[in-house]
């Protein structure tokens, strides 16, 4: 994985082409443009990673992940049969982040105590789901299917929160953000009516704004599907539910005061935004020891997020 001291701080593109961003390396490749592209005019030889004015991708997604023991690769290859897409390979890749980060707090039983720091209530017996996939099930989520049908969705194509964390007695959904943020549409307005319609009219209860000002005058459609669905499926369990929207400190500084208004809340359902930052906090209140968690710590340290529009590189997190 290369790191903030591998890459170069300036990267001098042209109109045309686009030089490797690993410090020393002269090789300089097409420009893309519009669209990234993991195509063979892209790629650096030397360094394997396909290039892009703002990022790269590495050739075999393993080189950006820390934790890719066999039992780690074992369970990925069966997330990878349900879900939809992956860009773990991806410099910027919010998948990449999330393993990185999550696979470590389930791996040192960090989840719960995390959990419970975020929401000031005791959370224990913590079993992940990532993009869906129950590992106890072995296979997508019982449950996370059913609301996909009950609300009209696909079965194989529906809402996927990049992590679903099942405990005692609460149910958390963790839309993860790295670089991207919550403006998000419906492609098809036409998927209201499913919505709108499910679970009793499940809707209303959950919403203070119809589906027209949630999805598209605010531009909330993603965070929409994931508090409908996650908090029908909290109800079916007889759970507490938590939405948790985990953003880089520097972003997404208003999405509480813009989403709150649009939902309806109580002790039973929450909305939070936290941040990649604070849970490296987290974690540094804890103190982990052991080689995985200096690996972890040096990655919050030196990791970035490509390059602005300027072409200077950009640490991924403001610690």
């Amino acid at each position: 994985m290369f790191t903030f001291l591998d890459l170069k701080p300036h990267l001098p593109i042209t109109e045309h082409t686009v030089p490797c961003p690993v410090r020393g390396c002269r090789r300089i490749v097409p420009r893309q443009r519009m669209r990234f592209r993991a195509h063979p005019d892209f790629i650096c030889p030397d360094h394997n990673i396909f290039i892009s004015p703002s990022t790269f991708e590495y050739t075999d997604f393993r080189q950006n992940l820390l934790w890719t023991d066999p039992s780690d690769l074992a369970l990925l290859n069966r997330i990878f049969t349900t879900k939809r897409e992956s860009r773990m390979a991806r410099n910027n890749s919010e998948d990449a982040l999330s393993w990185n980060v999550f696979r470590f707090l389930e791996k040192t039983d960090l989840l719960d105590s995390y959990l419970s720091t975020i929401t000031g209530r005791q959370v224990s017996g913590s079993r992940i789901c990532y993009w869906g996939y129950s590992q106890s099930d072995n296979g997508l989520y019982p449950i996370l299917a059913d609301a996909r049908r009950e609300f009209g969705e696909q079965i194989n194509r529906g809402s996927e929160p990049d992590l679903i964390v099942l405990s005692d007695s609460h149910l958390f959904f963790i839309e993860a953000k790295f670089t991207s943020g919550n403006r998000t549409t419906p492609s098809n307005p036409a998927v209201r009516t499913g919505y709108q319609s499910g679970g009793a009219g499940w809707y209303e209860s959950v919403f203070q704004a119809d589906f027209s000002n949630v999805a598209i005058r605010n531009k909330k459609y993603e965070l929409l599907r994931f508090w409908l669905l996650g908090t029908w499926m909290a109800s079916q369990l007889g759970f507490d539910f938590h939405l948790v929207n985990l953003v880089l400190e520097s972003r997404e500084k208003a999405i509480t005061s813009k989403f709150f208004p649009l939902i309806r809340q109580d002790t039973t359902r929450t909305f939070s935004c936290q941040t990649w930052e604070g849970v490296y906090r987290f974690l540094c209140s804890e103190k982990p020891a052991g080689e995985d968690a200096e690996k972890l710590f040096a990655y919050f340290s030196t990791h970035t997020r490509g390059y602005d529009h300027r072409q200077r590189l950009q640490r991924g997190f403001t610690i």
